[in-house]
């Protein structure tokens, strides 16, 4: 009898580690992975989801580029052609972070070196990026 407990046990517990796992998947963080070609310096800083805004409505952070060489040092963004309401995120928060954020604008903090990208997403899921270069 106790051992059909302790089996019936085990079967149990595979079962709810099957359930848990097989629902577990990678976060997508909005698509981030697929605008880069083997590092940050492929990206296209006005790359845009597809078919989500016309030429006239281009989503764009500036300066798309920045240069920050000491740890402490800060950089502002601006967007612009954005629909909607502004979030700022970046896609290493060990290299670096979004100190303050405004409806527009975000202030990039760098922690250490290693290059980063700041990410701007609009109310409508349209996503813009920045590189950092922390050399």
């Amino acid at each position: 009898m106790r051992q059909w407990m302790i089996q019936a046990a085990m079967a149990g517990l595979m079962v709810a580690c099957s359930m848990f796992c097989g629902c577990e998947g990678k976060p997508d963080n909005e698509n981030v992975d697929s605008y880069f070609d083997g590092g940050s310096s492929a990206i296209d800083s006005t790359a845009n989801r597809p078919g989500t805004q016309s030429a006239s409505q281009q989503f764009s952070v500036a300066p798309s580029a920045v240069t920050l060489s000491g740890n402490g040092d800060v950089a502002q963004f601006t967007v612009s052609g954005a629909s909607g309401s502004v979030s700022w995120s970046v896609q290493d928060v060990s290299k670096g972070s979004i100190l303050t954020q405004s409806a527009r604008s975000a202030t990039y903090q760098r922690s250490s070196a290693g290059d980063n990208v700041v990410i701007a997403t609009d109310g409508q899921g349209n996503a813009s990026f920045a590189t950092v270069s922390q050399p």
